[in-house]
């Protein structure tokens, strides 16, 4: 009884996970083909991380804590929202799945003329030798664990480019695991 009322639930999250994963390999053909469209609009930075934050909460798992810090310089940018979000909800969940503390602090601010945003779990760290992977293709950081990136990573890191931004990571036992992506953009003030 117990397993037939899982097979729903195993079909759901399998079926958004292969819905992800053709959504992932359609941008990624974009890109590279040179089709990829940004829709660049002019909104206020400080809203949009709001209501992220707002969004989050109400569909994540209630285990994870979400903190938002910046430094409330009431600024516009003239960015695609979408693949902003984009960008920072593929980066939370990876680094959500690791989390072992249960918070996840997402930082931002304006920064040489353009965005700079930070996903960081004081709580785990990634081995050195692992690092230079995860932006690859369809490399995995634990093949043991429950995520695997695929071309999540990857995907953020070629939209970043496409858009003349850069992404990294850095990660240390003492200090945890920092996720950051950096794009330029205009930057104005709120009226």
């Amino acid at each position: 009884m117990f397993f037939t009322l899982l097979i729903p639930y195993i079909i759901d999250e399998n079926s958004a996970l292969l819905l992800k994963i053709s959504d992932d390999v359609l941008t990624l053909s974009q890109i590279e083909s040179g089709n990829l469209i940004f829709s660049h609009v002019e909104f206020d930075i400080d809203r949009f991380f709001r209501e992220f934050k707002a969004d989050v909460n109400a569909a994540k798992n209630p285990d994870v804590n979400l903190m938002i810090e910046s430094f409330d310089e009431r600024k516009t940018v003239d960015l695609d929202p979408s693949m902003l979000n984009r960008i920072i909800t593929t980066l939370l969940n990876y680094v959500a799945s690791f989390t072992q503390k249960r918070i996840v602090i997402i930082n931002y601010k304006i920064k040489d003329n353009g965005l700079y945003v930070s996903v960081s779990d004081p709580s785990f760290a990634i081995k050195k030798e692992r690092q230079k992977y995860l932006f690859e293709r369809f490399e995995n950081f634990d093949r043991s664990s429950k995520y695997i990136p695929g071309i999540g990573l990857p995907v953020c890191k070629a939209i970043l480019a496409n858009d003349n931004g850069k992404i990294g990571v850095e990660s240390e036992p003492e200090t945890g695991t920092t996720f950051w992506f950096w794009v330029p953009c205009k930057i104005g003030d709120l009226a």
